[in-house]
Formats: structure tokens, sequence, C-alpha cells
């Protein structure tokens, strides 16, 4: 399911930039608010995963007391990303040491020069980390609000195609396959994968003996081809390898940089491997245990 995210701000200009963001990032459900006491009222009534304040309401003072109104009286606040014109960015650190649950404070024109960093910002608000940006892996969480579940594959169509019934009828969870997804809005190959990939809770990346590759040394061996090697490696540093299941089927060579990602070898069929995946699964909160 989508994420569910309540986007505060006085100028509906402002308001449709940060819109925008999801449109070609994540899958969300958007709910706006233009003023401190609708805010409230929609935050109490629904369980945001994450709140975009905007801290120059009305007043200038509107948006601390939201934050304070939250603090006090909601025992599980959502992730907050403060955002505020250039001029008026408010401190940080303060900020966090008054409101635990502020993970960023961005100025408005980062949403839109620098949309890496606010998907970033997204990512913490989420409580999904980013192994790129911190230099290890985040450890598993609680259970995804997602239950989607990205297959990385080669050319073996009846590999994916049997990964993705066993996704549905073992596991009950939503596989997605990226040659199955609409181009729409994503102008690369690259942005297409990002923007399904982000909606997804976890991976399966199934390897297959497809490449020949002949080392300097006159070694040939055989590998998975090189588009899944790197979804599997984007990921791993995306989302973390507690999230990253590798199925290999025998015969396939792997880089040693992938010796941390779970491995499940197979055979003949995926389904060899359905026991092991569901305690995968399982451990990353994807199925109740």
């Amino acid at each position: 399911m989508p994420y569910s995210i309540l986007i505060v701000d006085d100028d509906e200009k402002d308001a449709k930039k940060v819109a925008e963001f999801f449109d070609t990032m994540i899958d969300a459900e958007l709910d706006f608010a233009d003023h401190r006491q609708q805010a409230w009222r929609m935050i109490k009534k629904n369980n945001y995963d994450v709140a975009i304040i905007d801290m120059d309401l009305k007043g200038q003072t509107e948006g601390r007391l939201l934050l304070e109104s939250i603090r006090n009286r909601i025992d599980h606040p959502p992730g907050v990303i403060i955002i505020s014109t250039l001029g008026h960015r408010p401190g940080t650190k303060e900020l966090k040491a008054h409101f635990p649950f502020v993970t960023e404070v961005m100025d408005k024109r980062e949403i839109e020069e620098l949309p890496r960093t606010f998907k970033l910002a997204l990512d913490r608000a989420l409580g999904l980390g980013s192994g790129l940006e911190t230099g290890s892996f985040p450890q598993v969480g609680p259970r995804p609000h997602s239950d989607k579940v990205l297959i990385i594959h080669g050319r073996g169509e009846a590999k994916w195609r049997e990964l993705q019934a066993l996704i549905k009828s073992e596991f009950g969870l939503t596989p997605v396959v990226l040659e199955e997804q609409s181009l729409a809005g994503s102008p690369t190959l690259i942005e297409n994968f990002e923007k399904h990939a982000c909606g997804c809770a976890y991976a399966i990346a199934i390897f297959t003996p497809e490449d020949e590759v002949r080392s300097p040394d006159g070694d040939v061996y055989l590998q998975a081809r090189p588009n899944a090697i790197w979804e599997l490696g984007w990921f791993c540093g995306y989302f973390g390898r507690p999230r990253v299941t590798l199925l290999l089927k025998s015969g396939t060579s792997i880089f040693s940089d992938f010796a941390g990602v779970v491995q499940r070898q197979f055979t003949k069929n995926v389904s060899e491997c359905v026991p092991e995946l569901r305690r995968d699964l399982t451990e990353a909160g994807m199925l109740k245990p």
C-alpha cells in the first residue's frame, strides 16, 4: 500500500511543487492542509507516515505551535520534514532537540533543485534509511507499509514468472516486474526503475548463468546479466541488505561484493527456495510470524 503523506503549506504553488515530486519518485497518497488548525485535525484523525510542514505558515509561529501539539498530544507521531523559505530557515539542531520526530530541515528551493536531497530526507522520515548516505546498512525495522516486492531478473523469463506467481500464491504479496510497468513520466530506464523500486519494501533478485565472461588470466565463467547485477547493488545500497534476497541458480558466478547478501541456491526451479524465502520475508517484517 502507498505511503500516507500530509503536506502543510499555505502557498498553493509550493504545495504543488512538493506534490509533483511524489508523482515521479514514490508511491504515496497525499493530503493537504493550508493552516495549523486544519493540519492538526487531520493529524489527529489519520495515521500519517510523514508530515511535510512549512514553518512560514501565516503568523510564522503557527508551524511551531503545530509541532508542539504533535509532540505533546500524539503518542506515535509521523516523521516530519520542515521546509521554509530562504532567510527563514530555522535551526536544525534546535528543532530536533525540542521535536525528536523532526528528521530534516530544508529550504524550499532544495525540493525542486536538489530532488535527491529531498528523497534522502523523505527516506529518513519514513524510517527507511540509506546505506548510500550513512556508509552502513540499516537494521531491519518494523513491518513495512508496502507489500510490494521488486523482482530483479535477467533474460530468463520463465524463472521470474515462476517467482512472480509464488510471491502472489505462497506469500500473498504484490510482485513488481519493471518491464510490466508503464514508462509514463520517466524519460529514462534508470528513472523508471527508481520510480517503481522506491515503492517496494523488499527485493528478490534471480541470478541465472547467462553471460560468458573471460578473465585476463583466461578463466571462463558464467554470470548474471549486467542490469540484474546493477539493480541488486542499487537496492542493497538504498534499502539495506536485510531487505534483499538473492536467488542463485547453480552454475552462476557472482562478485565477492555480494557475499554479505542473503543467498538461496536452486538447481532447477525457484520453488525450491520457498521455505527459505518465507523465513527471509518474515524476518524482514513482510510476513507475519
